[in-house]
C-alpha cells in the first residue's frame, strides 16, 4: 500500500501511465505486424506472410509481460485518498494553478457556488449533486473553472422561482420576510430532496443567486436578501465563503 505522505495520486498516475504507454507500444506493434499478415494473405506474398507470422509469434509474449507489468504497478489506495486529507491539498494547488480560488471547510472544497466532496466507498467525488469519477487534481481543477466560467442564469432563475413560492406561503400574517431555515425545512419535506441538498449546497444556492444577473421572478417580483441581526438564532444563518475566502451570511429573502 502506497504512504500518501510520500505518493499523491498525480504521482501514482503517472508512472502507471508509463507502465500502460508500454502496453500501448507493444500492441501497436502487434496491430501493425498482424494488418500486414492479412495484406500479405490478400496479396499472395507468402513470405510477408511468413515473416509477419514469426513477429507476432514474438510480440504475443512482450504483450503479455507488458500487460502484467502495467496490471501491478498500480498499488494506489484510492479509498484510502479519499478518506484522508491529501485530496484537498492536491485539489487546491490543481485549482490555484489555473487561477481558481478554493477553501477547505471542515471535509468539503468550496469553489464557489459549487462544493466538492469525497465519496471513498465509490472511490469517487461528488462536485455540486454530480458525481465525479475522475480523481485527478487538473481534472478536476478543469471542471471547477468550467462551472465558473459558464455563463447561464437557468439555474439561478429556477431557485429563484422555488423560492418564491416558498415565500408566499410563508411570508403571511403580515411578515415579509421568509427565512431560509423555514424555506430549506419546507423544501425538505419532499421525498429525497434532503439527501441530495445539503446544508451547505443550499448556502452555495443563495449566494449563486445573488451573485447572478437575475434580480426579477417571471412574475415580475424583485427579491431582497436579508442578512442576519445579532438577535437572530446561529443555526438559522446560513455562512458561504466568497472566492476569496470571506464569509458571507444569509438569513431570509422578501419579495416586492
Amino acid at each position: 500500500m502506497m504512504e500518501l505522505a510520500l505518493e499523491s495520486i498525480e504521482e501514482a498516475l503517472s508512472s502507471h501511465e508509463s507502465r500502460v504507454d508500454d502496453l500501448k507500444a507493444v500492441c501497436k506493434r502487434l496491430n501493425e505486424t498482424v494488418s500486414a499478415w492479412k495484406k500479405a494473405c490478400v496479396e499472395g506474398d507468402v513470405g510477408a506472410r511468413q515473416r509477419a507470422q514469426v513477429k507476432v509469434e514474438e510480440l504475443i509474449p512482450q504483450l503479455s509481460s507488458k500487460a502484467q507489468e502495467a496490471t501491478v504497478s498500480w498499488n494506489f489506495d484510492a479509498r484510502a485518498y479519499l478518506e484522508s486529507g491529501r485530496w484537498r491539498d492536491d485539489l487546491q494547488a490543481a485549482a490555484e494553478s489555473i487561477g481558481v480560488k478554493t477553501i477547505v471547510d471542515g471535509e468539503t472544497v468550496v469553489s464557489s457556488p459549487v462544493l466538492v466532496r469525497s465519496q471513498p466507498g465509490s472511490s469517487r467525488l461528488k462536485i455540486g449533486k454530480n458525481a465525479w469519477p475522475r480523481l485527478h487534481p487538473r481534472a478536476v481543477a478543469a471542471e471547477l473553472k468550467r462551472l465558473r466560467d459558464k455563463k447561464s442564469v437557468s439555474g439561478p432563475q429556477e431557485f429563484l422561482e422555488c423560492l418564491y413560492q416558498a415565500w408566499q406561503d410563508l411570508a403571511r400574517g403580515g411578515a415579509t420576510v421568509a427565512t431560509f431555515h423555514e424555506i430549506y425545512e419546507r423544501f425538505a419535506a419532499a421525498p429525497g430532496w434532503k439527501k441530495e441538498n445539503s446544508l451547505a449546497q443550499f448556502g452555495q444556492d443563495i449566494y449563486a443567486l445573488a451573485r447572478s444577473e437575475v434580480r426579477l421572478t417571471r412574475a415580475g417580483k424583485r427579491f431582497h436578501l436579508e442578512h442576519p441581526s445579532a438577535k437572530v438564532k446561529e443555526r438559522e444563518v446560513f455562512t458561504v465563503y466568497r472566492e476569496d475566502g470571506q464569509p458571507v451570511r444569509y438569513y431570509g429573502i422578501e419579495f416586492r
